[in-house]
Protein backbone atom coordinates (compact mmCIF):
# COMPACT_ATOMS: atom_id res chain seq x y z
CA UNK A 1 0.00 0.00 0.00
CA UNK A 2 1.40 3.40 -0.56
CA UNK A 3 1.76 6.07 1.74
CA UNK A 4 -0.41 8.12 0.39
CA UNK A 5 -3.26 5.71 0.37
CA UNK A 6 -1.81 4.35 4.06
CA UNK A 7 -2.76 8.48 5.36
CA UNK A 8 -6.23 8.25 3.71
CA UNK A 9 -7.02 4.85 5.26
CA UNK A 10 -5.78 6.94 8.74
CA UNK A 11 -8.09 9.71 7.91
CA UNK A 12 -10.86 7.27 7.39
CA UNK A 13 -10.20 5.79 10.78
CA UNK A 14 -10.89 6.64 14.57
CA UNK A 15 -9.01 10.08 15.11
CA UNK A 16 -7.43 8.32 18.18
CA UNK A 17 -6.27 10.03 21.24
CA UNK A 18 -5.48 13.92 20.64
CA UNK A 19 -3.60 16.10 23.13
CA UNK A 20 -5.66 19.43 23.41
CA UNK A 21 -4.40 22.82 24.88
CA UNK A 22 -7.96 24.51 25.40
CA UNK A 23 -6.61 28.33 25.96
CA UNK A 24 -10.12 29.27 28.04
CA UNK A 25 -9.54 32.63 28.22
CA UNK A 26 -6.94 35.40 27.37
CA UNK A 27 -6.99 37.14 30.24
CA UNK A 28 -4.81 36.88 33.11
CA UNK A 29 -3.62 38.88 35.98
CA UNK A 30 0.15 39.40 34.05
CA UNK A 31 1.50 41.12 30.97
CA UNK A 32 4.75 39.35 30.12
CA UNK A 33 6.34 40.53 27.40
CA UNK A 34 7.21 37.00 26.07
CA UNK A 35 3.38 35.60 25.76
CA UNK A 36 2.61 33.59 23.14
CA UNK A 37 -1.04 34.14 23.42
CA UNK A 38 -0.96 37.98 23.91
CA UNK A 39 -2.79 38.00 27.25
CA UNK A 40 -4.61 40.98 28.30
CA UNK A 41 -5.47 42.47 31.58
CA UNK A 42 -8.39 41.01 34.11
CA UNK A 43 -12.06 42.55 32.99
CA UNK A 44 -10.72 43.33 29.79
CA UNK A 45 -12.67 41.21 27.47
CA UNK A 46 -15.72 41.34 29.06
CA UNK A 47 -18.30 41.06 26.22
CA UNK A 48 -15.43 40.30 23.92
CA UNK A 49 -15.49 37.56 21.58
CA UNK A 50 -14.83 34.71 23.81
CA UNK A 51 -16.73 31.97 24.74
CA UNK A 52 -19.58 32.57 27.40
CA UNK A 53 -20.07 29.59 30.36
CA UNK A 54 -22.64 27.71 28.14
CA UNK A 55 -20.30 27.93 24.92
CA UNK A 56 -17.75 26.07 26.85
CA UNK A 57 -20.13 23.54 28.68
CA UNK A 58 -20.46 22.25 25.11
CA UNK A 59 -16.61 22.09 23.91
CA UNK A 60 -16.36 20.29 26.89
CA UNK A 61 -19.04 17.79 26.50
CA UNK A 62 -17.44 17.05 22.81
CA UNK A 63 -14.66 16.63 24.98
CA UNK A 64 -15.68 14.47 27.19
CA UNK A 65 -17.60 11.82 24.33
CA UNK A 66 -14.16 11.56 22.27
CA UNK A 67 -10.71 10.48 23.14
CA UNK A 68 -8.72 14.04 24.19
CA UNK A 69 -6.20 14.46 26.91
CA UNK A 70 -6.87 18.40 27.77
CA UNK A 71 -4.60 20.84 28.94
CA UNK A 72 -6.68 24.04 30.31
CA UNK A 73 -4.61 26.75 29.55
CA UNK A 74 -4.55 30.80 29.08
CA UNK A 75 -3.91 33.48 30.18
CA UNK A 76 -4.67 32.22 33.58
CA UNK A 77 -7.85 29.43 33.53
CA UNK A 78 -8.68 29.53 37.09
CA UNK A 79 -7.87 32.97 37.71
CA UNK A 80 -11.86 33.68 36.51
CA UNK A 81 -14.53 32.36 38.79
CA UNK A 82 -16.69 31.02 35.31
CA UNK A 83 -13.14 29.52 34.14
CA UNK A 84 -12.99 27.74 37.61
CA UNK A 85 -16.19 26.36 36.51
CA UNK A 86 -15.80 24.83 33.95
CA UNK A 87 -12.41 23.32 35.02
CA UNK A 88 -14.29 21.59 38.32
CA UNK A 89 -17.11 20.29 35.92
CA UNK A 90 -14.31 18.78 33.54
CA UNK A 91 -12.84 17.00 36.60
CA UNK A 92 -16.63 15.53 37.33
CA UNK A 93 -16.91 14.10 33.79
CA UNK A 94 -13.27 13.15 32.41
CA UNK A 95 -10.85 10.89 33.87
CA UNK A 96 -8.30 12.76 36.28
CA UNK A 97 -5.05 11.27 34.21
CA UNK A 98 -6.89 13.05 30.78
CA UNK A 99 -6.25 16.55 32.69
CA UNK A 100 -3.85 19.23 33.14
CA UNK A 101 -3.71 22.98 33.92
CA UNK A 102 -1.11 25.39 33.14
CA UNK A 103 -1.72 28.71 35.52
CA UNK A 104 0.42 31.18 36.75
CA UNK A 105 0.03 31.09 40.88
CA UNK A 106 -2.10 34.11 41.16
CA UNK A 107 -4.95 34.09 43.53
CA UNK A 108 -3.86 30.78 44.79
CA UNK A 109 -6.30 29.95 46.92
CA UNK A 110 -7.65 27.07 48.82
CA UNK A 111 -9.99 26.53 46.41
CA UNK A 112 -7.62 26.76 43.93
CA UNK A 113 -5.35 24.18 45.54
CA UNK A 114 -8.39 21.68 45.83
CA UNK A 115 -9.52 21.78 42.27
CA UNK A 116 -5.50 21.19 41.33
CA UNK A 117 -5.62 18.16 43.70
CA UNK A 118 -8.81 16.64 41.37
CA UNK A 119 -5.99 16.47 37.85
CA UNK A 120 -3.21 14.81 36.53
CA UNK A 121 -1.15 17.82 36.48
CA UNK A 122 -0.75 21.47 37.08
CA UNK A 123 2.36 23.69 35.35
CA UNK A 124 4.14 26.45 36.32
CA UNK A 125 6.68 28.63 33.82
CA UNK A 126 9.41 29.11 35.95
CA UNK A 127 12.18 31.37 33.51
CA UNK A 128 14.49 31.89 36.66
CA UNK A 129 14.86 32.23 40.42
CA UNK A 130 14.30 35.68 41.88
CA UNK A 131 16.40 38.45 41.90
CA UNK A 132 17.57 37.89 37.84
CA UNK A 133 16.61 40.90 36.36
CA UNK A 134 14.00 39.07 33.34
CA UNK A 135 12.89 41.69 30.68
CA UNK A 136 10.07 38.62 29.89
CA UNK A 137 8.19 38.81 32.79
CA UNK A 138 6.69 41.62 35.12
CA UNK A 139 7.43 42.23 38.85
CA UNK A 140 6.33 39.20 40.69
CA UNK A 141 5.49 36.92 38.39
CA UNK A 142 8.59 34.57 39.08
CA UNK A 143 7.92 34.49 42.81
CA UNK A 144 4.11 33.67 42.25
CA UNK A 145 4.94 30.53 40.23
CA UNK A 146 7.42 29.60 42.81
CA UNK A 147 4.64 29.39 45.33
CA UNK A 148 2.39 27.79 43.35
CA UNK A 149 5.08 25.10 43.07
CA UNK A 150 5.72 24.87 46.37
CA UNK A 151 1.58 24.70 47.67
CA UNK A 152 1.38 21.53 44.91
CA UNK A 153 4.11 20.07 46.08
CA UNK A 154 3.68 20.35 49.40
CA UNK A 155 -0.19 19.18 48.93
CA UNK A 156 1.03 16.07 46.61
CA UNK A 157 -0.43 17.48 43.38
CA UNK A 158 1.72 16.10 40.14
CA UNK A 159 3.93 19.71 39.27
CA UNK A 160 5.56 20.45 36.15
CA UNK A 161 7.94 23.18 36.29
CA UNK A 162 8.45 24.81 32.27
CA UNK A 163 10.84 26.75 31.25
CA UNK A 164 11.03 28.64 27.73
CA UNK A 165 14.87 29.08 26.00
CA UNK A 166 15.94 32.36 25.30
CA UNK A 167 19.20 33.94 25.89
CA UNK A 168 18.37 34.61 29.80
CA UNK A 169 17.34 31.39 30.40
CA UNK A 170 19.99 29.56 28.39
CA UNK A 171 22.78 30.66 30.63
CA UNK A 172 24.26 27.38 32.12
CA UNK A 173 24.34 29.09 35.98
CA UNK A 174 20.41 29.57 35.37
CA UNK A 175 19.31 26.20 34.10
CA UNK A 176 21.46 24.47 36.87
CA UNK A 177 19.68 26.84 39.45
CA UNK A 178 16.26 26.66 38.21
CA UNK A 179 16.84 22.40 37.60
CA UNK A 180 18.46 22.38 41.75
CA UNK A 181 15.68 24.64 42.88
CA UNK A 182 13.34 22.28 41.75
CA UNK A 183 14.73 18.98 42.87
CA UNK A 184 15.24 20.39 46.17
CA UNK A 185 11.52 21.12 46.61
CA UNK A 186 10.66 17.95 44.87
CA UNK A 187 8.68 18.92 41.50
CA UNK A 188 8.84 15.93 39.80
CA UNK A 189 9.38 17.44 36.45
CA UNK A 190 11.33 20.28 33.91
CA UNK A 191 10.14 20.82 30.57
CA UNK A 192 12.32 22.96 28.72
CA UNK A 193 10.37 24.68 25.57
CA UNK A 194 11.57 26.14 22.40
CA UNK A 195 10.83 29.34 21.81
CA UNK A 196 8.06 30.28 19.57
CA UNK A 197 7.80 34.14 17.80
CA UNK A 198 3.80 33.99 18.32
CA UNK A 199 1.90 36.45 20.07
CA UNK A 200 3.44 38.97 21.86
CA UNK A 201 6.29 37.84 22.00
CA UNK A 202 6.63 37.52 17.99
CA UNK A 203 8.68 41.34 19.10
CA UNK A 204 10.41 40.07 22.07
CA UNK A 205 13.86 39.40 20.75
CA UNK A 206 15.54 40.31 17.74
CA UNK A 207 17.93 37.60 17.31
CA UNK A 208 16.22 33.68 18.11
CA UNK A 209 18.42 31.34 19.00
CA UNK A 210 19.79 28.84 16.48
CA UNK A 211 18.98 24.88 15.58
CA UNK A 212 22.38 24.43 16.88
CA UNK A 213 22.09 26.91 20.36
CA UNK A 214 19.48 24.57 21.40
CA UNK A 215 21.44 21.65 20.44
CA UNK A 216 23.92 22.60 23.12
CA UNK A 217 21.68 23.18 25.68
CA UNK A 218 19.95 20.18 25.19
CA UNK A 219 23.57 18.67 24.94
CA UNK A 220 24.53 20.51 28.52
CA UNK A 221 21.36 20.09 30.33
CA UNK A 222 21.71 15.67 29.36
CA UNK A 223 24.28 15.91 32.02
CA UNK A 224 21.56 16.98 34.72
CA UNK A 225 21.41 14.57 37.49
CA UNK A 226 18.59 14.51 40.39
CA UNK A 227 14.83 13.82 41.83
CA UNK A 228 13.39 16.07 39.05
CA UNK A 229 12.98 14.39 35.58
CA UNK A 230 13.87 16.54 32.41
CA UNK A 231 11.96 16.32 29.05
CA UNK A 232 12.74 18.35 26.27
CA UNK A 233 9.52 19.53 24.25
CA UNK A 234 8.54 18.07 20.87
CA UNK A 235 10.15 21.03 18.72
CA UNK A 236 13.67 20.27 20.27
CA UNK A 237 13.21 16.70 20.25
CA UNK A 238 13.10 17.28 16.43
CA UNK A 239 16.03 19.02 16.04
CA UNK A 240 17.39 15.44 16.69
CA UNK A 241 15.84 13.65 14.69
CA UNK A 242 13.31 12.15 17.27
CA UNK A 243 9.70 12.39 16.68
CA UNK A 244 7.65 14.34 13.98
CA UNK A 245 5.31 17.27 13.81
CA UNK A 246 2.39 16.01 15.85
CA UNK A 247 0.19 19.08 14.20
CA UNK A 248 -3.17 17.60 13.90
CA UNK A 249 -2.53 14.05 13.98
CA UNK A 250 -1.34 14.05 17.90
CA UNK A 251 -2.36 17.77 18.85
CA UNK A 252 -4.87 20.61 18.61
CA UNK A 253 -5.25 24.07 19.91
CA UNK A 254 -8.82 25.73 21.18
CA UNK A 255 -8.43 29.48 21.26
CA UNK A 256 -10.79 31.18 24.06
CA UNK A 257 -13.26 32.00 21.08
CA UNK A 258 -13.95 28.41 20.13
CA UNK A 259 -11.37 28.45 16.96
CA UNK A 260 -9.37 25.20 16.34
CA UNK A 261 -6.21 25.63 15.61
CA UNK A 262 -3.65 22.84 14.30
CA UNK A 263 -1.35 23.91 17.04
CA UNK A 264 -1.84 25.20 19.80
CA UNK A 265 1.57 27.85 19.01
CA UNK A 266 0.20 28.68 15.85
CA UNK A 267 -1.54 31.95 16.70
CA UNK A 268 -0.60 35.72 16.00
CA UNK A 269 -0.64 38.63 17.94
CA UNK A 270 -4.85 38.75 18.11
CA UNK A 271 -4.91 35.36 19.10
CA UNK A 272 -5.99 34.10 16.39
CA UNK A 273 -5.01 31.32 13.73
CA UNK A 274 -1.50 32.20 12.31
CA UNK A 275 -2.80 31.57 8.57
CA UNK A 276 -5.39 29.71 7.12
CA UNK A 277 -3.59 26.85 7.07
CA UNK A 278 -3.59 26.43 10.57
CA UNK A 279 -6.91 27.31 11.05
CA UNK A 280 -9.13 24.16 11.45
CA UNK A 281 -13.16 25.14 12.62
CA UNK A 282 -15.08 26.55 15.05
CA UNK A 283 -16.55 25.08 18.19
CA UNK A 284 -19.13 24.42 19.70
CA UNK A 285 -20.80 24.55 16.48
CA UNK A 286 -18.73 22.09 14.61
CA UNK A 287 -18.38 18.47 15.62
CA UNK A 288 -14.42 18.26 16.89
CA UNK A 289 -13.65 14.68 15.20
CA UNK A 290 -15.11 16.25 11.94
CA UNK A 291 -12.84 19.11 12.87
CA UNK A 292 -9.80 16.77 12.84
CA UNK A 293 -10.72 14.39 10.23
CA UNK A 294 -10.81 17.34 7.91
CA UNK A 295 -8.10 18.96 8.88
CA UNK A 296 -5.70 15.82 8.10
CA UNK A 297 -7.05 15.95 4.74
CA UNK A 298 -5.59 19.37 4.06
CA UNK A 299 -2.52 18.71 1.58
CA UNK A 300 -0.28 20.36 4.13
CA UNK A 301 -0.57 18.15 6.80
CA UNK A 302 -1.21 14.75 4.76
CA UNK A 303 3.10 14.58 4.80
CA UNK A 304 5.00 13.21 7.67
CA UNK A 305 7.12 15.90 8.86
CA UNK A 306 10.26 16.28 10.53
CA UNK A 307 10.40 19.41 11.25
CA UNK A 308 8.15 22.14 13.23
CA UNK A 309 5.73 23.43 10.60
CA UNK A 310 5.00 26.52 12.61
CA UNK A 311 8.34 27.88 12.79
CA UNK A 312 8.90 26.59 9.18
CA UNK A 313 5.94 28.80 7.93
CA UNK A 314 7.14 31.51 10.15
CA UNK A 315 10.30 30.81 8.26
CA UNK A 316 9.00 31.87 5.44
CA UNK A 317 6.99 34.73 5.95
CA UNK A 318 8.58 38.26 5.00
Amino acid sequence: MSKERQVSKLIDSKIGKIDVIWNLTQECPWHCNICAVSAKPINSLRGSHELNVEGKRRVLAQLASGNFEVDFSGGDPLYREEDLLIIKEATKILPKDLISISITGARFDEKRLEICKEVGSVEFTLDTLPGIENPARPQGYTESSIRGILKCVERGVKTRAVTPLFPLTMRKENLQSVYRFLCECGCPEWELLRFYPVGRGKTFLKDLPTDDDYRRIMDFVDGFRGFTKIVFQHSLRLLRGEGECPAVWKSIGILPNGEVTACAWAINEQMEPISELFYLGKLPEENLEEIIRKGREKAEFRKVVKYCRILDFLKHQI
